[in-house]
């Protein structure tokens, strides 16, 4: 069933739950799509809601707006994520849902978001984007997902733009008005390659290449900020960003002989 959460006409989404009785504990669904209005739709996830609910879980399979759409970017695609969320609050009134008992589950760009999602609640009261948090989320899946926001605007090796076009300024807003942004084309210095990239080409901590861009900018964040890091504080600083090749201890300790000799 198709239901409306908001006045805008991507604000709505699928419920569909599973036999039984219930109450059930609830997937909140968030497809990808680069950020933009056109790539992505809640129809890429209506096979993974079939297999929730075999499996006994209910979903809410969202739409959103996005940049591109009338009001989407900043503020405007976190507020219907919040009011979306929110939403399972007034849909438990008539469901056998158990909210208590929600997780967001999020694909690429819409991985993003589930991240942003789990830590709504710790936004300051005066946050342009945080809304009135009613339901709060037991856990996040992120599925294939860029947590470090200067993916966004990155460039691949033939200097076209991730996304085709600019994203983050538009999705961001203000927040990232002034600001310098630094992408993995400003690591190496000319056909010198950073001391970190070298490292990962040499002990083969990279696979598919998906998450390098930013596993290698915040690797240089941390250490930048701490030049010499244990095993335990480099595992924390890059925990945000997920390997889907599960590559980790070749990228762990690219950077821990990247530090021991820089």
């Amino acid at each position: 069933m198709q239901i409306p959460y908001g006045p805008e006409p991507t604000s709505h989404g699928e419920l569909l739950l599973p036999d039984g009785p219930g109450p059930f504990p609830v997937a909140m669904l968030i497809h990808g799509g680069c950020w933009l209005a056109g790539l992505g739709a809640m129809e890429d996830y209506r096979p993974m809601a079939q297999l929730l609910r075999q499996g006994g879980i209910a979903s809410w399979n969202i739409e959103y707006r996005r940049v591109g759409h009338d009001g989407g970017g900043w503020p405007g695609t976190f507020l219907d994520l919040g009011k979306a969320l929110n939403h399972l609050d007034i849909l438990s009134r008539d469901h056998p849902l158990d909210i208590s008992r929600t997780v967001a589950l999020g694909h690429s760009s819409g991985g993003h978001f589930a991240a942003w999602l789990a830590i709504r609640d710790q936004l300051p009261a005066s946050s342009d984007i945080k809304g009135d948090a009613k339901v709060s989320l037991a856990g996040a899946v992120l599925a294939d997902a860029f947590i470090d926001p200067k993916v966004m605007d990155s460039k691949g090796l033939d200097g076209a733009l991730y996304c085709g076009e600019p994203v983050l300024a538009r999705l961001l807003g203000a927040e990232a008005e002034g600001q310098e942004i630094e992408t993995i084309e400003g690591m190496a210095d000319g056909d010198t390659l950073h001391p970190l990239q070298q490292k990962f080409l040499e002990e083969a901590a990279l696979q598919c290449g998906i998450c390098t861009p930013g596993v290698l900018i915040a690797a240089k964040a941390l250490l930048a900020k701490n030049p010499d890091p244990s095993e335990s504080e480099v595992r924390y600083w890059l925990a945000g960003n997920l390997c889907r090749c599960t590559g980790y201890d070749k990228i762990i300790r690219a950077v821990m002989d990247c530090a021991a000799d820089m």
